[in-house]
């Protein structure tokens, strides 16, 4: 709290500092903090990650998307995310690898998310609202490894553009609305 209240005061002096590029500086003892809790360095499992067994088991009744009149359990969930996550791998993703989604809102979004998660990569949710300079702008400064899109959504030279209709036979069952009941 000290150190907080140490800024604001420095702020309340110094007018010059609201409209710096740069905040002042943390105290030595908070920057080591952070410099702690945000160290990714350490092992990575090289599969895929696994999810309660339940979510995977047929006839589960844990949860369902229901969307535009189609129904989908756990089981089918699990079943899309998983062939998402083993596209995304031949696509060339690997553990902590960066994936954007820009997609509709809808069972197809979850998917891709999960499935990006499920090959041990993070997701960057990218609006279909947002113009193409800022796709292009956030896929190279996060250095996304892909990004699943829906044509004609542009992307970084630098990324795949991962089409969701070019993904295998499995992957693309959930973009043609197959649904389980």
């Amino acid at each position: 709290f000290a150190a907080n209240l140490e800024v604001l005061f420095r702020l309340a002096d110094d007018e010059k500092l609201w409209n710096a590029e740069t905040l002042p500086s943390l105290p030595a003892g908070q920057a080591a903090k952070r410099v702690e809790y945000n160290d990714t360095r350490g092992t990575s499992p090289d599969s895929l990650l696994h999810l309660c067994p339940a979510l995977h088991s047929e006839g589960n009744s844990l949860f369902h998307i229901i969307h535009a009149g189609k129904t989908w359990n756990a089981s089918a969930v699990m079943d899309r995310s998983l062939a998402v996550a083993q596209d995304l791998r031949g696509h060339g993703v690997h553990p902590r690898d960066r994936v954007g989604v820009s997609l509709p809102r809808g069972p197809e979004q979850v998917f891709a998310v999960l499935g990006t998660l499920l090959a041990g990569g993070s997701y960057i949710p990218m609006p279909l609202s947002w113009p193409a300079s800022r796709v292009r702008d956030i896929l190279d400064r996060t250095g996304a490894k892909a990004v699943i899109a829906t044509p004609p959504r542009p992307h970084s030279d630098t990324v795949a553009g991962i089409d969701p209709a070019s993904m295998t036979d499995k992957t693309n069952s959930f973009f043609r609305g197959d649904s389980v009941d």
